[in-house]
């Protein structure tokens, strides 16, 4: 709701300005898949095609076009930057952006899986230190469902 009350501080009830920001977020989201597959498989090449599919896919043709589908995308982009957040070793604005997602669209919560996956792809070792990279994490999603109970 607040991007949505920005946009109309911006130019009112223009719907140009609505879709030029979805616009903008997709491509953002595109842009953090790259640095994401970048990141884990360590490969440019791979890394550049993965984001023009997932900026070029038709899939995401509804989240962008319609003005409604805002939590859509706001919600994967702050997936994206906690993932990549994540892997690169900083929990704390990992935790930030996984809790804005999780308030934005409730499938956030799905990216508490992929945190043991991408330690799998990674190949991190499994010990101690794993749960507790985990914790901030578990913190913004009791955070998320003590805010959504309220």
């Amino acid at each position: 709701m607040l991007s949505y009350a920005l946009n109309y501080a911006a130019g009112e009830l223009d719907p140009a300005g609505y879709h030029l920001v979805n616009v903008l977020l997709h491509a953002a989201n595109a842009a953090l898949v790259f640095l994401i597959i970048e990141e884990l498989f360590a490969n440019r090449m791979f890394a550049v095609w993965s984001g023009l599919l997932f900026a070029l896919h038709p899939i995401r043709t509804e989240a962008v076009a319609y003005v409604v589908g805002r939590a859509e995308t706001l919600a994967a982009l702050f997936f994206l930057a906690a993932w990549w957040c994540y892997l690169r070793g900083r929990p704390a604005a990992g935790a930030a952006a996984f809790l804005a997602a999780a308030l934005c669209k409730e499938s956030a919560f799905t990216f508490l899986a992929v945190l043991p996956l991408s330690d799998y792809i990674a190949r991190r070792n499994w010990d101690r230190r794993t749960f507790a990279r985990y914790a901030p994490f578990a913190a913004a999603a009791a955070v998320a469902l003590g805010l959504r109970y309220i």
